[in-house]
């Protein structure tokens, strides 16, 4: 039952986002508030790009760095999406072929989110393609938010703090 209230909740925070965007006006709101639900899952990111990103995106929000150096990280970030992707479908995953931090990553959620090899794996992935899909936004504006399978990583807390 709890997990179909988080989910109503997170889909009802998404649709209110996509209202929100309309507005060019809370652009600039939404940016905070998703770089914030991105600051949560720092914890599950070894390697420091996530924390870097942050740091960086706050700066091009605010115009003190340009778009080149934004898109630098952003496409590191992307790039560990895909790589963190490529090598759970990979028949070598968990071997020598795999980042250590990503193995990293898996441990911790495996530990702290109590879920299998498979449901930390699928955990770890869509975190990756959350954090992809919010640098992507905060590159330029008119691209997506953040899709319904990725909606879980969006914080009610911090929703009211920066929308009510």
């Amino acid at each position: 039952m709890r997990g179909a209230l988080c989910i109503t909740l997170n889909m009802d925070i998404l649709n209110s986002l996509e209202q929100l965007n309309a507005d060019p006006f809370k652009q600039k709101q939404i940016k905070k508030y998703l770089l914030a639900c991105c600051k949560k899952l720092v914890k599950y990111r070894s390697g420091g790009n996530l924390e870097k990103g942050i740091a960086l995106a706050k700066k091009y929000n605010a115009g003190y760095i340009s778009w080149k150096k934004f898109h630098d990280i952003e496409y590191i970030l992307e790039g560990e999406a895909f790589r963190i992707e490529f090598y759970s479908n990979d028949p070598y995953f968990g071997q020598f072929r795999v980042d250590k931090n990503d193995l990293a990553d898996l441990k911790k959620i495996r530990v702290s989110k109590a879920l299998h090899s498979k449901k930390a794996n699928k955990y770890l992935i869509d975190l990756a393609y959350f954090v992809d899909s919010v640098f992507s936004y905060c590159s330029h504006p008119g691209n997506s938010l953040p899709d319904i399978e990725h909606s879980k990583f969006l914080c009610p807390v911090l929703f009211k703090r920066y929308f009510s």
